[in-house]
């Protein structure tokens, strides 16, 4: 598991050029933590490797140990550092090339979209257990996109969506668990996105 630090220092090593003048960075706006993350392999009867996974360390390794269980070899175990931006310096500092920072923006900006257009796909008309909320609808997610998360405590029925995601069930049987368990709740199901949808 990780442990997190400050960063605040002079350019990546190769981008000097382009960062002649990096941005001031303030305490705290650049941080970075290492993370263990291990390779797991299956092999044939020739011992070629047939399939390759990697998952990164989680408490008490418990994925590593489902794979290990399974019947997975370890192939490698590495330790990468990551980094967090609070700040539009800190990002620039981080990565002073403009081309590499739009590139780095636009996945995550598509990772928040589909995230939106998944949850609207799946949402249900308020009072209905049937009836999409939106159907044969353009929709412009400029305004999804520009509502900050909010931190909350997990509805059981999120939690719940979760422990499925672990057990390796298609989206349908997810789905038919999630419904069976709304209607017992008397609560909506969840605006969010099935896991293995997005």
């Amino acid at each position: 598991m990780g442990t997190a630090t400050n960063v605040v220092s002079g350019p990546i090593a190769g981008t000097e050029a382009q960062a002649s003048n990096p941005p001031a960075v303030a305490a705290g706006d650049l941080s970075s933590d290492k993370s263990t993350y291990r390779g797991y392999y299956k092999s044939n009867d020739k011992g070629e490797i047939t399939e390759l996974v990697a998952k990164a360390e989680v408490k008490d390794q418990v994925n590593w140990k489902k794979l290990e269980s399974e019947g997975w070899q370890q192939f490698n175990e590495n330790v990468v550092i990551r980094y967090t931006v609070k700040s539009l310096a800190a990002a620039q500092h981080l990565i002073p090339d403009e081309g590499q920072l739009v590139y780095v923006l636009q996945t995550g900006l598509n990772y928040i979209q589909n995230s939106k257009a998944n949850a609207l796909a799946v949402e249900l008309k308020e009072g209905s257990e049937t009836e999409p909320a939106y159907n044969g609808e353009e929709i412009d997610l400029r305004e999804a996109i520009n509502i900050p998360p909010s931190k909350r405590a997990l509805t059981p029925l999120e939690k719940l969506e979760r422990l499925l995601a672990g057990l390796g069930l298609d989206a349908s049987a997810k789905a038919a668990l999630l419904a069976q368990a709304a209607k017992k709740q008397a609560t909506p199901l969840p605006e969010l996105p099935l896991m293995g949808t997005e």
